[in-house]
């Protein structure tokens, strides 16, 4: 019921922005279509027990600019075994509820150099500490002078006490600013569960760079307060990472090495 009112909500959404655009400004309409499709394959023999099986996943975008207005929607579909299977599975008929909702968020301009997002779109804060996933909230950001900052506010639950009153929520203020060669990204997030009064305050900073063909990030982040009623909350953690996206390829007889630097896009 849930994954149905989800795609009910994205196709009302994309609708909203192609009539208004079809009324008001048809000429300057833009369809955009971005895609992934993945087969992975897998075989293996241990022990004398073998395995083999083959899994797809499809995972299409629809953009939808008007303007400075635009809207997305993103679809999953899979990852999916193919034949019959244990978990969910594409078989004869093809008739599996596996279609699933990434992303279906409007973004439109406000005042200035800001924006506002709404609806379901991808976030990250400093190090994936505390969220770094496809999020339902409210998003407003903006490009000051060369400093990324944004205001955004998410709900990651609907309580049961009623409207509002055991809901879970985070609220982050975020900013990412160039110090030389340093991408700097503080952060500080306020979880909240109303409820039971509760809240966790979360900040995070992390500052990455281009080393020669690696992408190093150094990241930390902390949390403070009231996690439940007789619980406390006092944490600390930090991390290193360092990644690299290469590709091999031949040509003229000599193997050759691209790399390709992949940064978060808003």
């Amino acid at each position: 019921m849930k994954k149905m009112l989800f795609v009910i909500f994205s196709v009302v959404l994309l609708s909203g922005v192609i009539l208004a655009g079809i009324e008001a400004r048809a000429a300057e309409a833009e369809f955009a279509y971005k895609g992934e499709l993945r087969f992975l394959g897998w075989y293996w023999d241990f022990n004398g027990g073998q395995e083999s099986f083959a899994e797809m996943r499809a995972r299409p975008r629809f953009d939808v600019n008007v303007g400075d207005v635009k809207s997305v929607i993103r679809f999953e579909i899979g990852d999916s075994v193919i034949g019959k299977g244990e978990s969910k599975a594409f078989d004869f008929g093809a008739d599996e509820t596996i279609i699933e909702v990434k992303q279906a968020y409007l973004d439109i301009p406000l005042l200035g150099p800001a924006r506002f997002r709404g609806g379901v779109f991808g976030y990250v804060t400093p190090g994936s500490f505390v969220i770094d996933e496809d999020v339902p909230g409210f998003h407003v950001y903006a490009d000051i002078n060369g400093i990324d900052v944004d205001l955004t506010w998410l709900k990651e639950e609907e309580g049961s006490k009623g409207s509002g009153v055991d809901d879970i929520t985070f609220t982050t203020i975020q900013a990412s600013m160039p110090v030389g060669s340093i991408d700097v990204n503080p952060a500080v997030t306020l979880g909240t569960r109303r409820y039971a009064s509760n809240y966790v305050i979360y900040p995070a900073i992390s500052a990455s760079s281009k080393l020669m063909m690696v992408d190093v990030e150094l990241a930390a982040a902390g949390a403070f307060g009231k996690a439940d009623d007789d619980v406390n909350a006092s944490a600390f953690a930090a991390k290193l990472n360092a990644s690299t996206d290469m590709s091999f390829y031949k040509t003229k007889g000599f193997w050759c090495v691209h790399q390709r630097r992949q940064r978060h896009i808003r």
